[in-house]
């Protein structure tokens, strides 16, 4: 009982600590591995984001929501009630009567390849026609006709002839992406960190022995003395 407490010693916080600083000094000792997947994995997201993947265009159409179709005088009420509007509109826009008619318009079958999104300035009413894609002439006649055909419907269907354009897109001269640097930072950071943990759970699941720490440890010996590696011992001796 007095040689098993003697071989094995209780683990105490001191070398808890002790071990996390040498598993840190570990991890960092292999930074050049850590680097490199960080650099390789970049370089692949980049070339895969540059040869495959287009760049987007967006272009935007602006709308103005009145309460009334003649209105002289806005009051608050006025103001409150476009706003309640302008949440109905927004999802008028994207219903498919105005999908449709805006696709038979274009002579297109559908807008699958294009984002829409609608959205309304905050405390405002504005609306927001956003159409996202690959050819900047696209997405400009997708926006200003989707404008023109939503107008059209509002005055069907409500009868009320409310909806102003304001703004008519534009033909987009610059991408508005992909966000190629924030995804190859985003991939390289990735990296990085599956690397970092690949070597930690390399070292904690390791019966290799690397310090004498490891030999008293496991194999539950007491080290007496060490022995250092002295190189090229004969080529001195001889003059060499």
């Amino acid at each position: 009982m007095n040689e098993r407490n003697t071989l094995v010693r209780p683990v105490k916080e001191s070398d808890r600590e002790i071990d996390l600083k040498e598993l840190f000094l570990h991890v960092i000792s292999y930074w050049y591995i850590i680097v490199a997947a960080m650099v390789i994995i970049g370089l692949i997201v980049g070339i895969y984001f540059i040869a495959f993947v287009p760049n987007e265009y967006t272009a935007q159409a602006t709308l103005y929501v009145r309460n009334q179709a003649n209105e002289q005088y806005i009051s608050s009420s006025d103001l409150t009630g476009s706003a309640m509007l302008t949440q109905d509109y927004k999802e008028l826009i994207k219903s498919r009567t105005v999908v449709s008619k805006t696709c038979e318009l274009l002579g297109i079958n559908s807008l699958k390849g294009y984002a829409v999104t609608v959205a309304s300035v905050s405390n405002t009413r504005f609306i927001k026609i956003s159409v996202t894609g690959s050819n900047p002439e696209s997405v400009t006649r997708i926006a200003n006709t989707m404008a023109q055909v939503f107008s059209e419907t509002v005055l069907s269907i409500m009868e009320v002839d409310n909806v102003s354009i304001v703004d008519t897109a534009e033909v987009p001269k610059s991408p508005s992406g992909p966000a190629r640097l924030r995804n190859i930072a985003i991939a390289s950071a990735a990296a990085g960190i599956l690397t970092i943990i690949v070597l930690v759970m390399i070292d904690l699941f390791s019966n290799s022995i690397k310090t004498v720490e490891d030999i008293e440890e496991q194999l539950g010996i007491q080290v007496l003395a060490q022995v250092a590696t002295v190189k090229n011992v004969k080529k001195k001796a001889l003059g060499r």
